[in-house]
């Protein structure tokens, strides 16, 4: 079985080759000053990308020749983008509307048997109620 041997890397040219692409990346959005672009939250974010590279290429290097970035080595809790609160809304079940029932009243029947005049339903609803009509709403005439 052949052995060959792998050559090792450089980190620290590598790490220099490459946050010299990186940097470019500062001046990809021109500032032209539009209105809906925030330069500075924008700049915020590529440098935070910047610095999470540069973290990346410190733990690679195998001799600990590159030093850890600024902004990881002052804090020792997670760090990051904080989220936005809208997302925390965004997240609940939407409440769903229930339409109250409407209040029926019972049927008023007459005393009065008329069979010449056929059957007769009659219904009444409360006046508050979407369906509130002083009138009768089902009438079914028989014959």
């Amino acid at each position: 079985m052949e052995v060959f041997s792998v050559p090792e890397v450089d980190m620290v040219m590598v790490s220099k080759n490459s946050q010299n692409e990186r940097n470019e990346m500062l001046k990809f959005v021109p500032q032209i000053g539009l209105n809906n672009i925030n330069y500075g939250d924008m700049y915020r974010l590529d440098s935070f990308y910047l610095d999470c590279q540069n973290y990346r290429d410190h733990y690679r290097d195998p001799y600990n020749k590159l030093l850890r970035p600024k902004r990881f080595s002052t804090q020792s809790v997670r760090c990051g983008i904080k989220l936005d609160p809208q997302l925390e809304l965004l997240k609940k079940r939407t409440p769903s509307h229930v339409d109250p029932i409407p209040v029926v009243y019972p049927v008023e029947y007459s005393r009065r048997m008329d069979f010449d005049r056929g059957f007769q339903m009659s219904g009444r609803h409360a006046r508050a109620s979407a369906f509130g009509f002083p009138a009768p709403c089902v009438r079914v005439l028989g014959r």
